[in-house]
């Protein structure tokens, strides 16, 4: 493939042939654009995806969800392409985009914070559901406070009338009064262990209260995020709305990305173009004045094909005269790589034609 480049500094359209630019420079040129666009698409799509699911929870009927559904995309499209489009517009142009692109970019994050929340509680839900829960034995009904308060009063009856007997005072014809003392130590005994039982039951149960309450705790836990919940006890702030603001941010990240990537795809080659040319033509334009020490000669490659040395070289060219290690001339570069003649007069060929066609691009 051939590029005819008009309008050159020497006045004459300049035909240079694909072959003529470095292999491994062309390769720098493409490979930035070719990520740029594989992660702005990656990025879009999965905002998309989003932005389908989310409007479809969002929505109540079928006709509801496609509304909602389109909203998104429709949103998503628009924050992430409009940047990239408004490129080299108008100021006019671009004002409106951008306040276009941030009223979108308001309704993206609105939507797939939405989403990101309703996700984490259904893992939440799905933790718990999942979890092995305690077998608890059923919980026994507490005592009566009003039975342990009756048996205390006839305790104290009871107690009353052994010491009544205890102070009687007896001289004949006790043996009643030693029975009636007996029938009464019997009955304290019982009313004692009765409320001993009443009391463990009591312990029994709250003790199962508390096991219930544990396990609810541990079902409550297992609904909230382990990061946020874990991030609330350290920072002090409410679980809610930590999840709030991670879900903000990872929509903010995504779409941020999308834009980002988009703006930098739509034209990969003059940006990394102009880079190279600002470095290199101040430096060409003061050789190109200088005469070879021999003119020019055609070089054919008979096989069409250019070694990985020479493509080496032609980037090592490139990069000492940005950096002003040489002047592109015959001389100098014979003298900085050591070559022969024919392969310096190449290199220098390939250079002029890189930089014709790099000077093109940053001319726009």
């Amino acid at each position: 493939m051939e590029l005819l480049l008009s309008g050159a500094s020497r006045g004459s359209s300049l035909t240079v042939s694909s072959t003529d630019i470095p292999v491994s420079v062309q390769r720098h040129l493409h490979v930035g654009a070719h990520a740029c666009l594989a992660l702005a698409f990656l990025a879009t799509l999965t905002s998309v995806g989003i932005a389908v699911m989310s409007g479809w929870q969002r929505g109540g009927d079928f006709a509801e969800k496609i509304v909602c559904i389109a909203l998104g995309v429709v949103v998503v499209f628009g924050a992430h392409l409009l940047p990239a489009f408004a490129r080299g517009q108008s100021t006019v142009v671009r004002v409106g985009a951008t306040a276009l692109c941030m009223s979108s970019f308001v309704v993206v994050l609105y939507g797939q914070a939405e989403f990101f929340l309703f996700a984490q509680q259904h893992a939440g839900s799905r933790r718990v559901d999942t979890a092995v829960q305690p077998t608890l034995p059923q919980i026994p009904a507490a005592p009566s406070t009003n039975s342990l308060t009756t048996i205390a009063r006839e305790e104290e009856q009871v107690r009353d009338a052994m010491a009544s007997i205890g102070a009687h005072r007896c001289d004949h014809g006790c043996s009643w009064l030693h029975m009636r003392y007996d029938l009464l130590s019997a009955k304290l005994n019982t009313l004692m262990t009765e409320a001993g039982e009443m009391k463990r039951q009591q312990d029994e149960h709250d003790r199962q209260v508390m096991l219930a309450d544990r396990a609810a705790q541990i079902r409550d836990s297992l609904r909230d995020d382990p990061v946020t919940a874990r991030l609330s006890a350290v920072t002090g702030l409410d679980a809610a709305k930590l999840n709030l603001l991670l879900a903000l941010v990872c929509a903010a990240v995504l779409d941020l990305t999308g834009s980002f990537g988009w703006y930098l795809a739509f034209e990969p080659s003059r940006a990394s173009a102009v880079v190279e040319a600002d470095s290199v033509v101040s430096l060409y334009d003061s050789s190109r004045d200088e005469p070879a020490s021999s003119p020019p000669e055609p070089v054919v490659d008979t096989c069409g094909v250019v070694t990985e040395t020479t493509d080496d070289r032609q980037a090592q060219l490139v990069h000492d005269v940005a950096a002003g290690k040489l002047r592109p001339t015959v001389e100098g570069i014979r003298a900085h790589f050591r070559c022969s003649q024919k392969e310096a007069i190449q290199l220098r060929r390939q250079f002029h034609a890189l930089r014709e066609a790099l000077q093109l691009v940053a001319q726009g």
